[in-house]
């Protein structure tokens, strides 16, 4: 072999040595210490070389030893080499995955699915007490809204007794016109009602015998005080109950009455808003448990599933955690 071929594949190995790891060069020690060695003298023959070569292509491994060269032919020599050097990367491969599970093992602690657990509990017990006051809510709702309704139903009713009334007021009213009137003729003089009631009743008291005027007189007092209290019920009614009434809670004009300024509001206002939020947030649980709780809580199962898997592959095969015997 010329000196620089040599040189070549000295520097190539070198290289190569210097790129392996310790646990690597001791494996190879060992394996230099077992085979056969050579003169070390000599260089290999072309026919050597080229034997070695199509006995495994690389069937022959040239190392550097001193000055000179130990080269091992593949025979039952050559394949004990080749099991050493797969066993070498299989430990290179199974040292990376051993540190790969570890990282996994470094991941589980972490201890995500506990805390997700957690949460999904918390928040779930959360909504599910929301769930019981929004249905208490709705309920409310509902009840508001029937008493609304038949509140509202009294409507024409009511409106019907008002006129009612007023036709009441106002045919009272015309009677004591009427009485005044008439008193007026007997008394011969128009006064006012309490006035010409007065005349009437001292006129009347004339008439009786002195000793039948006394128990007479208390009696027409109490009727001149109900006769002449009737003007001014008459006008209270009126001006203070009945026109407001008709003028504005019940009023035909709907921006006065009571659909418009209070019924309307309510419903608008308050229940049709509350019915909504009620409706979406009952979406909202639904969400919650289809879309969130129920596949977390599914995912996490499954982890526990596989984690159970996993701790009795180890006991059956008598691994520890951390991936070592």
């Amino acid at each position: 072999m010329s000196d620089e071929i040599r040189a070549q594949l000295l520097e190539t190995l070198t290289q190569r040595l210097g790129e392996m790891d310790v646990s690597s060069l001791q494996q190879l020690d060992a394996l230099t210490q077992q085979a056969p060695a050579r003169a070390t003298g000599g260089a290999l023959s072309r026919r050597q070389f080229v034997t070695g070569a199509a006995l495994g292509g690389g069937a022959g491994l040239l190392l550097a030893a001193g000055s000179g060269f130990a080269a091992w032919q593949f025979g039952q020599t050559a394949g004990s080499v080749s099991g050493h050097l797969e066993a070498l990367a299989s430990e290179a491969e199974i040292t990376k995955l051993k540190g790969l599970v570890t990282l996994y093992e470094a991941l589980e602690r972490v201890g995500l699915d506990a805390i997700a657990a957690l949460g999904i509990g918390t928040v779930g017990g959360l909504l599910q007490g929301l769930e019981g006051g929004a249905r208490l809510l709705e309920k409310g709702t509902q009840e508001v809204e029937s008493a609304l309704k038949g509140f509202t139903a009294l409507f024409p009713a009511i409106r019907e007794g008002i006129t009612w009334a007023e036709g009441l007021v106002s045919s009272l009213s015309d009677k004591l016109v009427q009485l005044q009137a008439a008193i007026g003729s007997a008394v011969s003089g128009a006064k006012p009602l309490t006035d010409a009631m007065g005349d009437f009743f001292n006129f009347i008291l004339g008439l009786l015998p002195a000793d039948a005027q006394k128990s007479v007189r208390d009696t027409l007092a109490r009727i001149e005080a109900v006769i002449t209290s009737i003007p001014e019920a008459v006008e209270g009614l009126n001006n203070r109950l009945l026109t407001p009434l008709r003028q504005n809670w019940f009023s035909d004009e709907s921006a006065r009455n009571l659909e418009t300024t209070l019924v309307a509001p309510i419903t608008t206002g308050l229940l049709d808003p509350l019915q909504k939020h009620l409706t979406d947030f009952a979406d909202l649980l639904d969400q919650w448990e289809t879309g969130l709780a129920k596949p977390v809580q599914a995912a996490l199962d499954q982890r526990q599933t596989i984690r159970d898997q996993i701790a009795r592959y180890r006991q059956e095969h008598g691994l520890a955690e951390g991936g070592t015997a």
